[in-house]
């Protein structure tokens, strides 16, 4: 493989040594480059030999909407414990890097003991119309190893590569608090489904919408991902009869205004055993209604004002989640939940309506004195007490 020192590098090492003389740093430092392209694989190896400053940089050059991984070989052939941190030039464009499933360093940054060594695969995603050329190297000291600021630490998660725009129909939408590009129908092939927080359209970049009933009635999907920060103005089934969805992450993270509904965002999600975080909305209404294979329920955000029919049906539903202070009607929540049994812990002390809400023999556990008590009681004493009801009661 050719070995070269690039312009980009050559500035790179101006950067760090400058960066170095700034901070005052006494020691010297080793730097050894390389260049490939996507069709000639490539692997850096960092010996770690020296106890003073060394960094090792790579180039990388992946095509327009290609991946490429390359290894950086970490080998300490010191008679002692090395610091060490793997990092990415950090240049404009659309673009990802992650650790490959092969690695086997425990972290990007670290230490790494007398005469050991370990392997990063560091994947790099270009989501651009052009290559992309990235610089990927090695720094390591027996003390603290200083980056200047445009060396960034690679992440060390899997490599998320994110759904293209033509994955999806969509729309340009203004609200109050911006313009976004919403996301409206999932229209792609893929079962996994990563979302990213911007697209880019006609170059201009806007950040993601999510908008009501996007993967409605899929049943294709099994995993969806949002990039954290991703916002959403609507969000009412988004996900209703997605029958082969397991998994979501990062829902919680989503960017929502105040006074959001979740109404059937998940109904009918048969798949979905364990449900996902929830943002912080106001009201939910049918979210998770007849998830037959739903075991675990997930927090009930403290912002939630009014909970109806959340978890109708949820048949295989074990343990029911804490009722939060703010909640002031509960009804038909729990209704049809034919697995569910032990205590539920209701905190709220207000409660207006309560009706319908459970099935099976249920302990509740009410604030002793509250409203929520005397309407719990009463609508129990209209229904003539029945015995798959215990209440009891609890000082704050």
């Amino acid at each position: 493989m050719e070995k070269k020192i690039s312009l980009k590098t050559i500035y790179l090492l101006l950067v760090i040594t400058i960066g170095m003389i700034g901070l005052g740093i006494g020691s010297t430092f080793a730097l050894f480059t390389a260049s490939a392209e996507i069709n000639n694989p490539i692997t850096l190896i960092s010996n770690l030999g020296y106890e003073s400053e060394i960094i090792e940089a790579i180039d990388v050059t992946v095509p327009a909407g290609g991946t490429v991984t390359s290894n950086i070989n970490i080998n300490n052939s010191l008679s002692n414990t090395i610091n060490y941190v793997a990092w990415y030039y950090n240049v404009s464009g659309n673009y990802a890097l992650g650790i490959d499933e092969s690695s086997t360093c425990k972290d990007t940054s670290g230490s790494l003991s007398s005469s050991s060594s370990c392997t990063l695969g560091v994947s790099i995603y270009n989501g651009d119309s052009k290559k992309l050329t990235l610089t990927i190297g090695v720094s390591s000291s027996k003390d603290d190893v200083v980056l200047s600021s445009r060396m960034k630490i690679i992440p060390k998660e899997p490599l998320v590569v994110y759904n293209p725009l033509s994955d999806f129909e969509c729309a340009i939408t203004s609200y109050d608090d911006g313009t976004y590009i919403q996301l409206t129908k999932y229209i792609g092939q893929s079962k996994v489904v990563n979302i990213a927080k911007t697209y880019v359209l006609d170059g201009v970049t806007y950040n993601t919408d999510i908008g009501n009933s996007l993967f409605y009635g899929n049943s294709d999907i099994t995993e969806v991902y949002f990039q954290k920060g991703t916002h959403s103005h609507g969000l009412r089934r988004v996900f209703m009869n997605c029958t082969s969805l397991e998994k979501v992450v990062n829902f919680e993270s989503l960017v929502i205004p105040d006074g959001m509904m979740l109404d059937g965002t998940f109904a009918d999600c048969q798949s979905l055993t364990v449900a996902p975080e929830l943002p912080d909305v106001m009201i939910l209404n049918g979210t998770f209604a007849g998830c037959t294979n739903l075991i675990k329920a997930p927090t009930i955000p403290d912002s939630v004002t009014a909970m109806g029919k959340c978890f109708v049906s949820c048949t295989n539903l074990e343990e029911a989640p804490v009722i939060p202070r703010n909640v002031n009607q509960l009804v038909g929540n729990f209704s049809g939940c034919t697995n569910l049994t032990g205590t539920v812990r209701i905190e709220a002390p207000n409660i207006e309506e309560f009706s319908e809400t459970f099935t099976n023999t249920i302990t509740l556990e009410l604030l002793d004195g509250s409203a929520t008590l005397r309407t719990v009681q009463r609508f129990y004493a209209n229904m003539g007490s029945p015995s798959n009801v215990i209440i009891k009661t609890y000082s704050e």
